[in-house]
């Protein structure tokens, strides 16, 4: 009873650790706020703290883990098993965690988990993943944001970040307003509308003021974001082409880079 009682503490004050953190680490900002990871890694995640092992890199990768298992997926046993390689005190921690590493990666590259097909699917209607659209919008564009750069984003305890639509999801109620952007018809940009490529993250306010506005009325906009991404955008010349080249992009690099650990 003692040796629970002292680990209960112990996991209590790990997570407070965890949460004063999220103050000035980057990587847990981003995990906790962007990714937010799902409940179900939460003994996992603590359980690391309170080894002394959530590292910058361990924080990464179950945020890659919570995209693969749950959020494209749905994995949720597969996702909380995971803690149990942490109690295997045959091994040191090292090869607890490497074990721990190599369960997760072969859960995504067998069996009924597939990453290739989701991330495909991501791209092409990325505005329906609105609980990581923000979180792999960083990871591709922002990858240098400071703590300024996300406290700048908090409003009201809350992350203010809206996702923009580069050409306006107005223009599917436009007669012919689609054809100046290269697209065939209303159909057309209804394919486009809501692909990556069509889509930035964007300030709440500055999301209100671009809404429906043309590309050389939201220049002036996107220039007074906090994401240097954004702010240096060229909307000059936006269109159909453009769409498919940043979708194809982003689906590259998150096949080939950001994921590619859990892809076999």
């Amino acid at each position: 009873m003692r040796a629970y009682a002292k680990d209960l503490a112990e996991f209590f004050t790990a997570t407070e650790r965890i949460l004063d953190r999220i103050e000035t680490d980057e990587a847990m900002f981003e995990c906790m706020f962007l990714e937010n990871l799902n409940s179900l890694l939460y003994p996992t995640f603590i359980r690391l703290e309170m080894l002394g092992e959530l590292s910058r890199e361990m924080i990464d990768f179950l945020a890659k883990v919570d995209c693969a298992l749950l959020k494209f997926n749905g994995a949720e046993a597969t996702a909380y098993g995971l803690r149990e390689e942490l109690f295997d005190n045959a091994k040191d921690i090292k090869d607890r965690i490497e074990s721990l590493k190599q369960r997760a990666i072969r859960s995504c590259r067998g069996g009924n988990v597939d990453i290739n097909g989701p991330i495909s699917r991501f791209v092409q209607n990325s505005f329906a993943y609105k609980r990581i659209f923000h979180y792999l919008f960083f990871k591709q564009h922002c990858h240098n944001a400071t703590m300024a750069t996300f406290g700048s984003l908090i409003v009201k305890k809350e992350l203010s970040l809206e996702i923009e639509h580069i050409l306006p999801q107005a223009l599917k109620d436009s007669a012919n307003g689609f054809v100046q952007y290269g697209f065939d018809s209303k159909e057309d940009f209804d394919r486009y509308c809501d692909q990556y490529g069509n889509l930035l993250s964007l300030e709440k306010t500055l999301n209100g003021e671009a809404k429906d506005k043309d590309l050389m009325s939201k220049k002036p906009i996107y220039e007074k974001s906090k994401l240097d991404c954004v702010k240096r955008f060229n909307t000059d010349g936006f269109d159909k082409n453009r769409i498919k080249g940043r979708t194809a992009e982003a689906e590259k690099f998150f096949k080939e880079e950001f994921f590619k650990d859990f892809i076999g």
